[in-house]
């Protein structure tokens, strides 16, 4: 994966963000198409999933792994400050 460098792209709870039904449909989807799956169905099954996918970009190249990059940095930054 392009992106292992992202902390938050490899934790693996992050699986948890969704069912394990959709968990498993979803697998072998890349980002871009994963993002695209959750617009079309217009649903985010968590509020974080939610977050993540108003991202205009999210994936592993250019502006998406900066986005992630953002994201990851936010959200430390909010939990070490509760």
């Amino acid at each position: 994966m392009a992106h292992t460098n992202c902390h938050l792209c490899t934790w693996p709870h992050l699986s948890a963000l969704i069912s394990p039904s959709s968990n498993s449909r979803l697998s072998n989807y890349s980002p871009a198409d994963k993002k695209n799956f959750y617009v079309e169905t217009e649903r985010a099954e968590s509020l974080k999933q939610a977050i993540m996918m108003s991202y205009e970009e999210w994936g592993s190249e250019g502006q998406g792994i900066k986005n992630i990059a953002s994201h990851e940095h936010s959200m430390l930054t909010l939990l070490k400050t509760q």
